[in-house]
């Protein structure tokens, strides 16, 4: 008996020591400081092939040298970067991003979206009214390139040729926070995306309204969708202000709704969980509540934690079963099981609003993440193990923000296998372009300043906006 009891006690000392000396599921490997703003709309991060990408908005509310574009290699170098200031307004800080394999999208608070090459090179910029927070890319005419939905402050949707020219705009009657899908529909092209006016358009690809689901608030939560193995029917999901998360059918009807009493900001997340073949859906409110619920309303996960969350979730296998990854207002970044427990944490040191990004940018087989937080550090992760792999890897799905399922499963599969991206050193061409670009920008700013104290002088006694 006595050997038994000893037997048990140096087995119980032995699984306590290796839980100790046990090696954290994921290692901090870089922080870079990239500034202390960023957002749960705007400054999502993206790990595409093998660069890391990220618009942040710098320190203080008007331009400092943080508010650029950044690209970085998996070891933490800066490979160049883009500052999207402008002189002629009070502030810039850009947000984003999105990308292909030609082009990365920034957005701004000036209204002014930037096209630049991945090798720096500014292609074009668009000026809307209004501040730009969200947007998508995708293929809405058929012509073989990406065309970019971009929706402004100016309560305007606009669609963007790949040569920066206005394809058409459509007034949603509302600020528009949230990015849109572009899908399809009996092959049709269609397009949804949310308004502060309450409600999901329904647009074809020429901008014109074919319905609308009206919501009893603001729509900030982009939305998501997945389609069945036949591809011949689809449910579409969103949140609202209102508290509800909503389901709609093909027909663009409610078949379901789930209430949880908190704002919802957050893009939803989509995984199949348990091989079914249809996904499961993760949320999270501006609370404290984070659930797991099927598209029949069934809860698989209810937790409440401590601070709220305001980034979308992320689904992982952790040998072979699901985990997320969620970051918290509290500066907590931590991996979670579907019983809700941690199993991995690491704090930062202050809020995080933005939705990590998974991907593989040096293709050694382990998974990494990035996330900025409000400590003004954008912090990146590597696993620790090879048999950590992604289901869900960024913020609405993939890097071209397309909320699409399939598309989002595809992205985390393809993501991780290598192909590179040449972005070390900038031609002398495309270096003095963009230098060109920023000097000009600084002259039209000055030359502007000029006309506007003289029309002051000369024009004193009308209001000049």
């Amino acid at each position: 008996m006595k050997k038994i009891i000893y037997i048990l006690i140096s087995l119980s000392v032995f699984q306590f020591t290796f839980t100790l000396n046990a090696e954290p599921l994921f290692n901090l490997k870089f922080k870079k400081y990239i500034g202390k703003i960023s957002y749960y709309f705007t400054n999502q991060p993206l790990i595409y092939k093998n660069i890391i990408i990220y618009a942040g908005q710098g320190d203080k509310p008007t331009d400092d040298k943080y508010d650029r574009l950044t690209i970085y290699n998996s070891k933490g170098k800066e490979l160049w970067s883009f500052p999207a200031t402008s002189t002629t307004t009070k502030s810039s800080n850009i947000q984003g991003v999105v990308a292909d394999k030609e082009r990365i999208y920034i957005s701004s608070d000036n209204g002014i979206i930037y096209a630049v090459s991945l090798t720096g090179t500014i292609k074009w910029q668009f000026k809307t009214a209004g501040k730009v927070k969200a947007f998508t890319i995708g293929d809405i005419n058929n012509d073989g390139k990406n065309e970019l939905l971009a929706g402004s402050w100016d309560h305007n949707l606009y669609a963007i040729s790949f040569t920066g020219s206005v394809i058409w705009k459509k007034d949603l009657l509302g600020a528009v926070d949230c990015s849109p899908i572009i899908f399809n529909k009996n092959k049709n092209i269609l397009i949804a995306v949310g308004s502060n006016a309450g409600g999901l358009f329904i647009l074809n690809n020429k901008g014109e309204t074919v319905d609308f689901f009206q919501a009893k608030d603001s729509v900030k939560s982009s939305p998501v969708i997945f389609y069945n193995k036949k591809g011949d029917d689809f449910r579409i999901i969103f949140g609202s202000d209102d508290g509800n998360l909503y389901i709609l059918n093909k027909d663009f009807k409610r078949i379901n709704k789930f209430k949880i009493k908190d704002r919802f900001i957050s893009s939803p997340t989509l995984a199949d969980i348990n091989n079914d073949g249809i996904p499961e859906i993760f949320i999270s409110g501006d609370n404290k509540r984070f659930y797991g619920l099927t598209v029949s309303d069934n809860i698989i996960l209810k937790k409440e934690f401590k601070t709220g969350i305001m980034a979308s979730p992320l689904l992982l296998k952790y040998k072979n079963k699901p985990v997320i990854l969620l970051a918290d207002l509290d500066g907590l970044i931590k991996l979670i099981n579907l019983k809700g427990n941690t199993i991995w944490s690491y704090k930062t040191n202050d809020m995080i609003f933005s939705t990590p990004a998974i991907g593989d940018p040096d293709y050694n087989g382990k998974v990494n993440f990035v996330v900025p937080s409000g400590d003004g550090y954008l912090y990146y992760f590597e696993a620790s193990t090879s048999v950590i792999t992604p289901i869900w890897s960024r913020w609405h799905g993939d890097n071209k923000g397309s909320g699409i399922y399939k598309n989002a499963i595809n992205f985390s599969s393809i993501n991780i296998t290598k192909s590179v991206i040449k972005t070390e050193k900038l031609t002398e061409e495309s270096n003095k372009e963009r230098l060109n670009y920023i000097n000009k920008e600084k002259n039209d700013g000055f030359f502007n300043r000029i006309i506007n104290c003289i029309k002051r002088i000369l024009f004193s006694k009308e209001k000049i906006k």
